[in-house]
């Protein structure tokens, strides 16, 4: 072939590249997860959880508890963890005399936002009253049967929160809820640490991070 000469294309191999270019426009962009700041484990680290409670390492999992597009018209997530110091407690009763011996944390944190779908207009018509459901659930626990206390957390970009501890045999519970009207959108946060620990203050630190990430971003 002379210099300078281009080598034709053969109809075959015309069609084939027309016909990828014609797919590759066609085919939409991927979204982007517009939820993907309701999953809690994303929005703290192993690290900070572990400073929090003034431990050493955490392990955490994240589960999607209602998908986006199911009827119910609401996203909602669970990240539980638990994090510890010393040798790795690997089955349930170590883990208790971890618990126990003030060498181990358990932390669980749940979100409810609205979907990014119509049926999100069910999750709105109820938000209220689901609110009212787990307020009134977490008062009931703590304060009836736990003789606990009540107690206001910083709100971290929330409009509103409350909170609830109580010691149970030897150990400590705190709940503590934040949430949006407006937004339609909720936090709760549980821990369980053994009796005497700061578990307030360390549900407090969590929340410092994820509760204000996660209404900033909602």
């Amino acid at each position: 072939m002379s210099a300078g000469v281009r080598p034709r294309m053969s109809r075959f191999t015309l069609a084939a590249v027309t016909a990828a270019v014609v797919l590759a426009s066609a085919a939409p962009a991927a979204a982007p997860d517009a939820n993907v700041f309701t999953d809690t484990c994303g929005l703290i680290t192993q690290a900070e959880i572990a400073r929090a409670f003034g431990l050493k390492d955490t392990v955490k999992h994240s589960t999607l508890v209602a998908e986006p597009g199911n009827p119910s018209g609401v996203v909602r997530n669970r990240c539980d963890a638990f994090t510890w110091r010393g040798p790795k407690p690997t089955n349930d009763k170590r883990k208790r005399e971890s618990l126990l011996a003030g060498t181990l944390a358990r932390l669980s944190m749940q979100t409810w936002v609205p979907d990014e779908t119509p049926q999100a207009q069910a999750w709105r018509a109820r938000f209220d009253e689901t609110l009212k459901r787990l307020r009134g659930a977490a008062s009931d626990l703590f304060l009836k049967q736990l003789d606990g206390t009540r107690f206001l957390p910083p709100r971290f970009g929330a409009e509103s929160a409350v909170g609830f501890s109580a010691v149970q045999g030897r150990t400590r519970k705190v709940r503590a809820l934040w949430w949006s009207r407006n937004a339609k959108s909720l936090v709760v946060i549980d821990a369980v640490e053994a009796k005497g620990q700061p578990t307030v203050a360390a549900v407090k630190q969590v929340a410092s991070l994820v509760v204000s990430e996660f209404f900033r971003q909602s």
